[in-house]
């Protein structure tokens, strides 16, 4: 399905204003990375405005979205795109209600968006594998080519970084088992099987 993410995206800014959504060239990346791509359900972690939950619900039959922050606009904006009956939001305390939701959703593909932190990307992470289609965003694309952890985290962290690059320490140190493809601020994980680690 061909969805015309500017025509959103500027929708979107012209009635909320421009802080609202996310920027519209990663817009744009997130629908062409799913061109051509159908699932019966999508869990995203992380809804923020609810704008990456839109795009996805034009490449899905059904999206879960969770976040442990309240952002009511979200439900605003999923309205006005008129996607909201395809979109069930949730909003959790914290990451073991997350954890109890997620095992009991089911899903066939994760966007992971939320917290980007090292051990939260990997716990997000950890919790969705099982469908074995995993998309995470922000992945760290201006990474020179890197020999392991050691190089990897000299390089994206000196001494005085703070460590908000989960998904390439996830991709490019822990290196979970399965096929990666790597795009411009997107990578996608798949499992060995095509199945993950089924509940």
């Amino acid at each position: 399905m061909t969805v015309d993410v500017k025509a959103l995206v500027k929708k979107v800014q012209d009635h909320f204003g421009a802080g609202v959504g996310i920027e519209t060239a990663a817009s744009i990346a997130l629908a062409e990375i799913l061109e051509g791509k159908r699932f019966k359900s999508i869990l995203e972690i992380g809804t923020m405005h609810g704008m990456s939950a839109a795009i996805l619900a034009h490449f899905a039959d059904r999206v879960t979205t969770i976040d442990i922050a309240d952002r009511p606009i979200a439900d605003e904006v999923l309205c006005f795109l008129e996607v909201k009956d395809r979109v069930r939001r949730i909003v959790v305390p914290n990451d073991t209600e997350k954890e109890k939701i997620v095992a009991a959703t089911y899903f066939d593909m994760a966007f992971l968006d939320g917290d980007h932190r090292r051990y939260g990307l990997i716990f997000d992470f950890a919790i969705t594998r099982r469908c074995g289609c995993v998309l995470l965003h922000d992945y760290p694309v201006a990474a020179p080519p890197l020999k392991g952890a050691v190089e990897y985290l000299h390089w994206q962290y000196p001494a005085d970084g703070w460590m908000f690059d989960g998904s390439g320490f996830l991709l490019d140190c822990v290196v979970p088992a399965g096929r990666i493809e790597r795009h411009a601020e997107f990578a996608w994980w798949f499992a060995e099987n095509g199945k993950g680690d089924s509940p």
